[in-house]
């Protein structure tokens, strides 16, 4: 970028190679920070990767029950605390 912005004075023409190796660094640049993003995602897939929610033991309780039991835990609580 900045051997771009040092030849401002010069035609559009005279630099034109300077611009093509300057796009050729950036592509080249993108290129390899996809490689070593690609490497590590398959890494770390290879090595089992994350647990879905498909895997973790899952509780039948629904919300209503589950909000319950906490309610009833709560009273437990405050009566014990009431001596």
């Amino acid at each position: 970028m900045f051997i771009l912005l040092a030849n401002n004075a010069a035609s559009a023409g005279d630099n034109i190679g300077q611009v093509f190796v300057w796009l050729l660094m950036v592509v080249g640049t993108l290129a390899l920070i996809y490689a070593v993003l690609a490497i590590l995602d398959r890494r770390y897939k290879k090595n089992g990767g994350e647990d879905t929610a498909d895997t973790e033991k899952k509780d039948d309780k629904t919300f209503r029950q589950v909000l319950s039991d906490e309610i009833e835990k709560s009273r437990e609580d405050d009566r014990s605390g009431r001596v």
